[in-house]
This record gives structure tokens, C-alpha cells and sequence, in this order.
């Protein structure tokens, strides 16, 4: 085997080794994504219920539950990049940046 063919046969290994965890990365990326869900749906419903039940009470804790709502748009708007990104990214990673600004 001549030092080139080994060369390539090196170059082969590794890009698979990177290929494999890519994909491994996707898919790690897809079950945090799934498993915020709930959880941010609840703090929604929470901090509606919040602001409805202290917006008559206490006007001044307008601003606190209005802070919780937009982090938790913040927060959703991120977990969907995130889920593009695993969905659509190619092989080598060059669209990420694509990914994450379309959201």
C-alpha cells in the first residue's frame, strides 16, 4: 500500500467517524428541541394566567409577567432554529448559519 492510499484511507476513516457524529449531534439536537416543548408551553399558559390574574391586582407586576412571556417567545423562537438545524443542515455543517437566521 503506497503512502498516498493510506493517506486517503485515513482521510475515508475520519470523515466517517465526523459523519457519524454529526448525525449523532442531529439527532441530539432534535430530542432536547422535543423535550423543551412542554415545558415552555406550560410557562406560556403560566404567565398568561399570571399577568390575568395580577394585571387587575397588582399593575406594577405588568412588566415582570410581560418579561416571562417574552423570554418564553424568545426561548421558542431559538428551540425552532435549533430543530432547522438539525432538520436541514447538510453534511458539513456550512448552512447553520443559514438555518439559524431564518427564524
Amino acid at each position: 500500500m503506497t503512502l498516498n492510499q493510506m493517506l486517503e484511507q485515513r482521510v475515508e476513516t475520519r470523515s466517517a467517524k465526523i459523519l457519524k457524529l454529526i448525525d449523532e449531534l442531529k439527532r441530539f439536537t432534535y430530542d432536547v428541541v422535543t423535550e423543551f416543548q412542554g415545558p415552555l408551553a406550560h410557562l406560556l399558559n403560566f404567565s398568561v394566567m399570571l399577568a390575568n390574574h395580577l394585571a387587575a391586582q397588582h399593575p406594577e407586576m405588568q412588566r415582570s409577567t410581560d418579561h416571562i412571556g417574552h423570554s418564553r417567545q424568545c426561548m421558542h423562537l431559538l428551540t425552532i432554529a435549533l430543530l432547522h438545524y438539525a432538520r436541514e443542515s447538510t453534511s458539513d455543517g456550512s448552512d447553520a448559519a443559514r438555518c439559524l437566521l431564518k427564524t
